[in-house]
């Protein structure tokens, strides 16, 4: 049975954690508006990650290696030329090539499969479906598995600090540039973030800077922030053509006189019709022997039938059936006492088919 439904309502936090508690073996799909991305997962170990926001491990790989100095760009060229005419991977071939050492080489993949799932942590919208079973896949040279509940740590750390970095950098289409009024010694800042200050020349989006980086968008932004904090960097505004003060007068005339005529007529009319409707709704009220029922009431009852059914699912991939009776998740610890009385109150509950299947009902009212 898949695990499916919205970042919104169950964290990816809670998703690794479930995963990982279970041992289980599948692919994660994760689909936002205009991203993508699938973990695959091994006995409850990160195998593989990929995300729309990255390109193949290859050429993360090579950026990476490049930007830090452990390969020049013409290396990296070379070493892709051999490992075609070879028929064989590019790290492969720097392994044999001996341009890195296996350890090396390890510490690179885990470095970069490690920031692209950091950068999952970030996003806020998105839908899930975890598919249980053994999935083809290309696995990475050398073989790495993560511990996926020893990225929770850093990846809470990352969802609490994001909105406040998001509220700096709101844009990628930002341009920075290095504050004439602060002197510093470039020999003082760490390496990645001596990297991000020298791409802020007053020209370079933020989003190219991101594009150049070997460290992933979230330690990026965070560079970037850091450098905001401390002054060193500034925002450059966007120039104005001369022409802009005549056309915002001419915006301001317009919306001048839209609403003087908004106040002259529209707006007496619109008093009138909602006078009329508050007479309508009056009377109707006046008429009415029995309540229409509330729709915060009703916002309520949705938001717990969804955590109930998504504590039923958790239930299910531990025992490989639903439970025979509610209560069965407060003793597996999945559901407080509290929540358990409050479904129990609003549904009626029923396992079918040994199990396999469940019945949500809604308590007729007494």
């Amino acid at each position: 049975m898949a695990l499916e439904g919205n970042l919104k309502d169950f964290g990816l936090p809670d998703i690794f954690q479930l995963i990982s508690i279970q041992q289980k073996t599948g692919v994660l799909e994760l689909v936002a508006p205009n991203e993508k991305a699938s973990i695959r997962f091994q006995n409850g170990d990160i195998v593989h990650v990929a995300s729309s926001n990255f390109g193949s491990m290859t050429s993360l790989l090579q950026h990476y290696l490049v930007i830090n100095e452990k390969i020049s760009r013409q290396d990296a060229r070379r070493i892709e030329e051999t490992a075609k005419s070879s028929n064989m991977r590019f790290e492969k071939a720097l392994v044999t090539g001996r341009h890195l050492s296996s350890d090396e080489l390890q510490d690179a993949v885990l470095h970069i499969m490690e920031e692209t799932i950091y950068d999952l942590f970030t996003w806020q919208e998105a839908s899930y479906s975890f598919s249980a079973g053994k999935t083809s896949y290309i696995p990475s040279f050398p073989a790495v598995a993560i511990r996926s509940d020893g990225l929770l740590m850093e990846g809470m750390r990352r969802i609490d600090e994001w909105p406040q970095i998001i509220k700096l950098i709101p844009d990628l289409n930002i341009v920075f540039d290095k504050n004439p009024e602060e002197k510093i010694n470039i020999n003082d800042f760490p390496p990645d973030e001596a990297r991000v200050y020298l791409s802020c020349d007053g020209q370079t989006l933020v989003k190219k800077i991101v594009g150049a980086s070997a460290v992933g968008r979230y330690r990026t932004y965070e560079s970037l922030t850091n450098l905001i904090r401390a002054n060193l960097i500034i925002k450059v505004e966007k120039t104005r053509s001369k022409s802009a003060p005549k056309r915002e007068w001419e915006i301001k005339k317009y919306v001048i006189a839209a609403i003087h005529y908004l106040f002259t007529f529209i707006f007496p009319v619109i008093i009138l019709i909602l006078i009329l409707i508050a007479r309508l709704i009056y009377l109707n009220i006046a008429e009415t022997t029995a309540p229409t029922g509330n729709p915060t009431v009703k916002i309520a009852d949705e938001h717990n039938q969804s955590q109930l059914r998504q504590t039923l699912t958790m239930y299910y991939l531990i025992h490989n059936r639903f439970p025979e009776f509610l209560n069965e998740l407060e003793l597996e610890g999945i559901a407080t006492p509290d929540a358990v009385k409050r479904y129990e109150k609003k549904w009626v509950y029923q396992a079918k088919q040994n199990g396999s299947q469940y019945e949500l009902k809604v308590k007729k009212a007494e």
